[in-house]
């Protein structure tokens, strides 16, 4: 299987994993897969006395894309039932992202759209470059955006919560920190080193605290499974706004 993620360290106990597939690092099954398996062998590391690791960091390969979310022409390929399959794999991700016990931070970099946009907002902080762009344009694909709802709620007023997902519009992200969709704006190329800079910060805090105060504040969040099992759209919906 292809690496669809390089793993890079800093200062010997923050890891920074970047999405690095085509042009626009989107999602597939495979790359779905294979960032599960990172998550996995971090967890993995961490679980030992002396683990290295104190922060994840992700962000997306590249100056124009953190992520624009699942590969649409693969998914135009996919029947209903294979759809709901990877929609069914990514929320998975998702659930294992938010509950990781590390402190994790999204280092957007460039557009963060659909399920990029859930990627980032899976992680406790995220920081946006001034360039960068966020939105769920799923409702223009004839697509609804599954896992907005829960990863929304936990930052944003339910006006702008509705307003993201039934318009399919994307916002700056001075308008994603002013409505609290992004923790900090930060200038062009500078969403990593923002991001390593919050790194230290946190390093200086009781690892087995932190992750207890993070789990604490996980126990608010909807349960994952309830939310993912329903499919609004038409499969004549979802392949007419797919071609």
């Amino acid at each position: 299987m292809p690496s669809y993620f390089s793993r890079q360290a800093y200062f010997n106990d923050t890891v920074m994993l970047t999405l690095t597939h085509g042009h626009a690092n989107t999602w597939t099954p495979d790359v779905i897969h294979a960032f599960q398996q990172q998550l996995s062998e971090l967890q993995h590391q961490i679980s030992e006395p002396d683990a290295p690791w104190r922060v994840l960091i992700i962000t997306g390969a590249g100056e124009r894309y953190f992520s624009a979310g699942a590969d649409l022409d693969q998914l135009a390929q996919q029947n209903q039932s294979e759809r709901q399959a990877s929609h069914a794999a990514f929320a998975e991700l998702l659930q294992q992202l938010l509950q990781f016990p590390l402190p994790t931070i999204a280092a957007i970099n460039g557009y963060a759209l659909g399920w990029g946009l859930d990627w980032a907002l899976a992680c406790d902080v995220c920081v946006a470059e001034t360039p960068a762009r966020l939105g769920y344009p799923e409702v223009t694909h004839g697509l609804t955006p599954y896992f907005a709802s829960a990863l929304l709620a936990r930052r944003v007023s339910p006006i702008w919560q509705q307003r993201l997902m039934i318009s399919g519009q994307t916002i700056s992200s001075q308008m994603a920190q002013h409505i609290g969709l992004i923790e900090e704006k930060v200038e062009s190329g500078c969403a990593k080193i923002a991001a390593l800079s919050l790194a230290q910060e946190w390093r200086q805090g009781a690892p087995h605290l932190q992750r207890q105060l993070k789990q604490q504040s996980l126990n608010t969040m909807p349960a994952f499974h309830l939310l993912f099992n329903a499919w609004p759209e038409s499969p004549q919906e979802a392949e007419q706004g797919l071609q």
